[in-house]
């Protein structure tokens, strides 16, 4: 069975080759709150978020997309709550400033960056990507990422059960495994690679995002390597889902550009 090749790019580099270029971002938003010990400091601790405003041409979904796009980053930041971004911001520096009056001889700067953009425009295919990178002490800083995929059509988020005809996980899941173990150059067991998935068995994650010409699916932080392995995915042309791709599906129509 034929599945994605073996590959020394990155899922950023990935991403940039299925990018279409469009002016498709209005604008824009920044928010920050951050806080200097001394004047004289280059360095400070700091809240700071960005996210794009869309505005597509030949589609009226662009006002249901941005509010999606908002509602899940206000969420991942401030929960779901009564809470806004610009409140968790100025809590994040309050602690803080109270960390540092019990600790007076701790030298570093607390950090935390929320970013949105666009990574990929496949008209009607519109995909974000959402990146969180946060260090309040510690060895190293934590991060993480989310894709959001829109159909612009629609204005609504594209789930797999979208693109998948029903009872499509045990296909996928089989297929995925192949294309993972070639992925990562797998011979053995998935346990003797050093990859802990649970019982040793291999599982579809739920993170995904769609390319030109094929899905990549990514798994959080340590779910199934050590944080050093970095970024876990792996990707499966659409060629070999063939069986299981709804007709008339957003990857229909996207791999008919």
């Amino acid at each position: 069975m034929f599945v994605a090749c073996e590959s020394n790019q990155t899922p950023e580099e990935k991403l940039a080759e299925a990018r279409i270029d469009a002016k498709i971002i209005d604008r824009y938003v920044h928010l920050n709150e951050s806080f200097k010990r001394n004047k004289e400091d280059i360095d400070s601790t700091y809240f700071d978020v960005k996210y794009p405003i869309l505005k597509l041409e030949n589609y009226n979904s662009d006002s249901v997309i941005n509010a999606q796009v908002f509602h899940d980053l206000k969420e991942s930041i401030a929960g779901k709550g009564q809470s806004t971004i610009q409140k968790q911001m100025k809590d994040f520096v309050s602690d803080y400033k109270r960390f540092i009056k019990r600790h007076e001889d701790y030298k570093h700067n607390w950090t935390s960056q929320f970013r949105v953009d666009v990574s990929t425009y496949i008209p009607p295919l519109v995909v974000f990507k959402r990146e969180m990178i946060m260090y309040t002490g510690g060895a190293h800083p934590n991060y993480g990422y989310a894709y959001q995929n829109f159909d612009a059509d629609t204005g609504k988020e594209i789930k797999l059960e979208d693109i998948f005809v029903e009872n499509y996980e045990h296909i996928l899941e089989k297929i995925g495994e192949t294309a993972f173990k070639q992925e990562h150059k797998i011979v053995g067991s998935l346990l003797d690679a050093n990859f802990t998935f649970p019982r040793n068995k291999f599982y579809v994650p739920e993170e995904f995002t769609l390319l030109h010409k094929s899905i990549m699916f990514m798994y959080p932080l340590y779910a199934v390597a050590p944080y050093s392995k970095g970024s876990i995915h792996f990707e499966i042309p659409y060629t070999e889902l063939k069986s299981i791709i709804k007709p008339n599906s957003i990857i229909q129509k996207i791999t008919r550009k």
